[in-house]
């Protein structure tokens, strides 16, 4: 019977890996029947024969290349290769498009693929030399010559290996590196060797010796519990910014004895952390749930068509993605950044409570995606903030306010669509917060009587002028702002009295509890706002009646 490897759900570096790992065995058409999960899949079971024979390293660098591929934004060396190839494809060039290729071709000059190069010309004495390819190509004056050795350039960069090595070196410097430090062959001692057999000795074989050995020894591995002898001991402190450096800085433990191993199973898992991740722009993030392997996959599967879209660069936007694709919140969230100039990871952690409310609230949330509002002169994104004061459990009533001013004195209506999203994200965790006593009936009663007074205050003055009604409602909206029960009341029925319309007695309960009554306010005032439209039969109907 075949033994099966375990790779067990624990610490989001654990969890990063093993989502590595899944994509590494997908990518492997011999994978096939060679893992599973176990029956509550939150471990991974992988045939321990296919792990001794299979080239994990090679594996590793064509799942990091096509997940590049993939992320929306082709790599430099991939940008290079196809434009060189559709100069050649044209096979007439201009003095202009020759320039322009000579620039390319300088792109293929960086250090690191110099670097790369000459380790394969070393391997391969066969392999024709790009860079004196590329001299000749810039000295040269005939088109058909240009066209001739642009050929074999071609011919060089699209064999298999400078292919998979050339790209993985701009990859290393720009996906490894975010989460290794100094390790493998990002170390600059490594810069002239073979890549693939660095890593193979530094992550590979002490993986494949531990497989075939006894698990026997006086150490312990922090993540998954194995027993530990001091050959395989190895500490994690090639990911960035997580623990002490065990060699420099022994003055971080007790007694300067260094405890925190872990076995090299576990630390082959921590080097496929850069796989677990999605990419979002110039930003690596992994969402960690600590459930199932299953449900980690579908929550850091990005959809590549949006990622690019500025206004879902950051990890408080994913988290709509996230929440689109589960039915059901269950846990707290773990967000995990990998940015270009972090220096160690940056873990924000959302409470299972405030997901809830955006996820009840999702449709709002949207709609507030890409808006954004000029206040003293600074840009403000308005689901930034929302989303920050859900985070705190803040009330957005000052957000609503300046909402609702800016609708009057610009009556644009994205601010008063901007004031129904955030008053009904407001209501709603409000409504969380009462329990089973929640408003949503008296909510809906004082909006209908606030469009009332608005249709009262038009007749009226005979005017179809909405401004007609904003002297009363900057009145009400501070008084609202304020907090200011009595005075809100005072004003309004003042007015109720003025126009003989009904009075708001709802409003009362607003005074009994001062925490009901903004909410009980502000959905008076929202109505009061609405925004009037004629229809087709040339009669008045409010805007957003829903």
């Amino acid at each position: 019977m075949s033994e099966f490897i375990s790779f067990e759900l624990g610490s989001f570096f654990a969890n990063a890996g093993i989502l590595g790992l899944l994509k590494m065995l997908k990518k492997d058409s011999n994978s096939n029947g060679m893992w599973h999960f176990n029956e509550d899949k939150n471990v991974l079971l992988v045939n321990k024969e296919y792990l001794l024979k299979t080239d994990l390293t090679e594996l590793f660098i064509n799942t990091t290349n096509s997940l590049e591929e993939k992320s929306g934004k082709l790599p430099r060396f991939l940008k290079v290769l196809k434009r060189i190839q559709k100069d050649l494809k044209e096979r007439e060039l201009t003095k202009e498009e020759i320039k322009e290729l000579n620039a390319t071709l300088n792109e293929l000059e960086a250090n690191s693929y110099k670097k790369a190069f000459e380790v394969l010309k070393k391997e391969n004495t066969n392999l024709l030399d790009l860079y004196q390819l590329i001299f000749l190509i810039k000295n040269e004056k005939s088109q058909e010559t240009i066209l001739n050795i642009l050929e074999k350039i071609i011919e060089v960069l699209e064999q298999k290996e400078v292919f998979q090595i050339l790209f993985f070196r701009e990859i290393a410097y720009r996906r490894i590196n975010k989460f290794w430090d100094s390790v493998s062959f990002l170390n600059r001692n490594n810069v002239a060797k073979n890549m693939k057999e660095i890593h193979k000795k530094t992550f590979e074989e002490p993986l494949k010796e531990y497989l075939v050995s006894n698990k026997e020894g006086n150490f312990c591995c922090e993540e998954c519990g194995d027993l530990l002898n001091s050959k395989n001991c190895f500490d994690y402190s090639f990911l960035k910014g997580t623990t002490a450096d065990t060699v420099r800085k022994k003055n971080d433990f007790w007694n300067y004895k260094v405890n925190s191993w872990v076995c090299p199973k576990c630390r082959f898992v921590y080097s496929l952390i850069p796989l677990g991740f999605s990419k979002y722009n110039q930003k690596y993030l992994f969402l960690n749930g600590n459930t199932t392997i299953e449900s980690l996959e579908k929550s850091n599967m990005p959809i590549y068509d949006d990622i690019l879209n500025e206004e879902k660069s950051t990890y408080e936007n994913i988290l709509i993605e996230y929440l689109e694709k589960h039915s059901r919140v269950e846990h707290n969230i773990e967000v995990i950044i990998a940015g270009e100039s972090d220096k160690r990871f940056i873990v924000n952690i959302i409470p299972k409570e405030t997901l809830i409310v955006m996820s009840e609230c999702l449709e709002e949330l949207k709609h507030l995606l890409g808006q954004r509002i000029n206040i003293n002169d600074q840009t403000i994104y308005l689901y930034d903030i929302v989303f920050h004061n859900l985070l705190k459990l803040t009330d957005n009533y000052n957000l609503i306010g300046w909402l609702m001013r800016m609708y009057m004195k610009e009556k644009n209506i994205n601010h008063y669509y901007n004031v129904k999203n955030v008053s009904n994200i407001q209501i709603h965790l409000n409504q969380k917060r009462r329990g089973e006593n929640n408003l949503e009936k008296e909510i809906w009663v004082l909006r209908n009587l606030g469009k009332q007074l608005h249709k009262k205050i038009l007749e009226i003055k005979n005017t179809k002028d909405d401004d007609a009604v904003n002297s009363l409602a900057y009145k009400l909206e501070n008084a609202a702002r304020m907090n200011d029960a009595i005075g809100f009341s005072s004003i309004l029925m003042r007015a109720c009295m003025s126009y003989k319309v009904q009075l708001p007695i709802i409003l009362l309960k607003g005074l009994e509890n001062r925490n009901d009554f903004q909410d009980l306010a502000y959905a008076y005032l929202f109505g009061l706002l609405a925004p009037t439209k004629e229809n087709k039969d040339g009669n008045e109907s409010n805007e957003g009646e829903n």
